[in-house]
């Protein structure tokens, strides 16, 4: 029994120095449930990797571009429409305290993240989202990707702007751009982020409704430019 195991583990196969005649295909593990499984299957990724073998030729391993029956059902990233960008709906002041400060003196990144967090919850509360902002509601938004690019230290005393906009629209998905000014209205750093709607009470995304779209257009078309 031990030697029929041993050659019909899938994992084991490439140690055998010759193909066996047949081998079924077997697929790698599906991604976890629960919201971490959710983030990982809306994004296009390669879902499985297939071993083939025949009598004639080595294994060769095939690489699959399956989305999963979530991303399929959704399409988080599918039929975007960029915006205009004319300016920024949301303009948050916030003042530097001095605990923000790390032992080089300025302002730590993670600081920046928690600006950049502030600034685009304040938009998504615009449409109707994250407006209990907790576990239980069943019209929130997850992050799937978050950038800033650090152009000028932020030091303490000061009182800076973030200011935040759309730039793409998903079907699930909501693209957004961040602006970082100090108090004398220089650029301290930039950023972008990948929104996600999400149904914490199902535990799945779902679709921006033509409500939620208009209200968006409707934004960015009246946005005001930065403070100077």
């Amino acid at each position: 029994l031990a030697p029929i195991l041993f050659l019909s583990s899938p994992f084991l196969v490439p140690l055998l120095p010759f193909p066996p005649a047949s081998l079924p295909p077997f697929d790698m593990p599906a991604p976890p449930s629960g919201l971490f499984g959710a983030i990982l299957r809306a994004s296009p990724r390669p879902s499985i990797l297939k071993f083939t073998a025949s009598a004639s030729r080595a294994y060769t391993m095939k690489r699959s571009w399956r989305p999963s029956s979530l991303a399929r059902q959704n399409r988080c990233f599918a039929s975007s429409a960029e915006l205009p960008k004319k300016g920024w709906p949301v303009q948050l002041k916030a003042s530097v305290q001095w605990g923000d400060q790390d032992a080089y003196h300025h302002v730590n990144n993670t600081q920046f993240l928690r600006w950049w967090e502030s600034a685009h919850i304040e938009y998504l509360r615009k449409l109707g989202v994250m407006m209990k902002g907790n576990a239980t509601d069943p019209k929130g938004a997850i992050i799937a990707k978050s950038e800033c690019n650090f152009l000028r230290p932020v030091t303490y005393p000061d009182v800076v702007t973030v200011c935040c906009r759309a730039s793409r629209m998903g079907n699930s998905s909501l693209s957004v751009e961040y602006l970082l000014l100090n108090d004398k209205m220089e650029e301290c750093a930039t950023g972008a982020a990948v929104l996600v709607m999400y149904d914490y009470i199902n535990d799945t995304t779902y679709r921006m409704d033509d409500e939620m779209r208009k209200t968006i257009t409707e934004l960015e078309n009246a946005a005001n430019p930065p403070p100077q």
